[in-house]
């Protein structure tokens, strides 16, 4: 299986730029919970470390990281806070997310009209749904048969 252990976040980079980005991790996080035992187990194996830019198979490079024999241990969690950008040492539960305002400024005018577009889109798709179902609650549309249609005069 395939288990995301981390990532990291460069600034906004211009075409062809590049940055380095470092992602802490440890062994311990490749483990298992053996519950027979009520431990950790890092199993004997060779585990491919696979790191890039995205998860496209081409542009991912790996290294072997290789287990002589199983090992157990005990492992409360993660000593340190989780890096989340922007989250200082607040714990988890109280961290709620921000807008990420670098990245809504940086859009491309391609990209915001897209959005405008989306957004218009939607709305479209809203009325049309509301005025359907105002037409066959009320009956006014039926059939091509006005409202008045069924009156006696």
């Amino acid at each position: 299986p395939i288990l995301l252990v981390g990532f990291a976040r460069t600034a906004m980079l211009a075409p062809g730029a590049s940055a380095v980005a470092t992602v802490v991790f440890s062994a311990k996080e490749l483990a298992i919970y053996d519950t027979e035992k009520e431990l950790w187990l890092l199993e004997k194996g060779t585990y491919d470390i696979m790191e890039g830019p995205c998860a496209d198979p081409d542009r991912v490079k790996a290294v072997q990281f290789a287990m002589a024999e199983d090992v157990t241990f005990d492992y409360p969690g993660a000593a340190s806070p989780p890096d989340v950008q922007g989250a200082g040492a607040d714990e988890c539960g109280t961290f709620r997310c921000r807008r990420d305002e670098e990245f809504l400024t940086n859009l491309s005018e391609a990209e915001k009209i897209a959005m405008t577009i989306n957004a218009c889109i939607l709305l479209a798709v809203v009325l049309v749904l509301l005025t359907c179902c105002c037409c066959f609650w009320r009956r006014c549309c039926r059939c091509g048969k006005s409202a008045d249609a069924g009156k006696k005069k």
